[in-house]
């Protein structure tokens, strides 16, 4: 239960007594955000940004900051003439209160420090796109990727780049190598 709530007075007025540190702590993980999932690696958290296509790093206070957020969000969309939500908007969702749920979500979330490790190689992330390096085919990017890093160089097909192939590879390489 996301929730601990208890009805009281006349008429009932159901009032949230409680939150629950695990389901707040997991909300973010990949059950509540299967396409832009938080995670705890390296010692700081990531989410995934779709707008970007790689993991962000994010501050304890950023996590916090969308817990409150999301907290928040739920009591005004739940609140009514039946349901009090005022002890969840804000004394349960005070920074004092949350620390204990962003500490919770550090040990639910938490993948190993090698989450970003991509020993294989099997994609280079452009600016733009993912750019398979065996098939040389092109992907969009996506969590699955456990990027947090790539280029700044938009992949563009056909783009030619004289002085890389004149410079560097032409000085390094025989011309049937190029």
């Amino acid at each position: 239960m996301p929730l601990e709530t208890a009805y009281t007075g006349k008429p009932k007025v159901l009032k949230v007594k409680q939150l629950s540190d695990v389901f707040f702590a997991a909300v973010f993980g990949e059950l509540g955000y299967p396409n832009a999932p938080t995670y705890y690696t390296q010692g700081s958290f990531y989410t995934y940004n779709s707008d970007v296509g790689i993991y962000e790093k994010i501050s304890d206070g950023g996590f916090e900051t969308r817990l409150c957020a999301l907290i928040q969000q739920c009591a005004k969309d739940v609140k009514s003439k039946k349901v009090d939500t005022d002890k969840l908007m804000f004394d349960l969702s005070n920074s004092s209160r949350l620390s204990g749920v962003v500490k919770r979500a550090k040990a639910i979330l938490e993948k190993l420090d090698t989450f970003f490790d991509n020993s294989d190689a099997e994609f280079i992330p452009c600016n733009n796109v993912m750019l398979g390096t065996e098939e040389r085919i092109l992907v969009p990017f996506s969590h699955r990727y456990r990027i947090h890093n790539k280029l700044d160089v938009d992949y563009t097909i056909g783009a030619k780049c004289p002085l890389f192939t004149g410079k560097l590879l032409a000085e390094a390489l025989d011309p049937d190598q190029i």
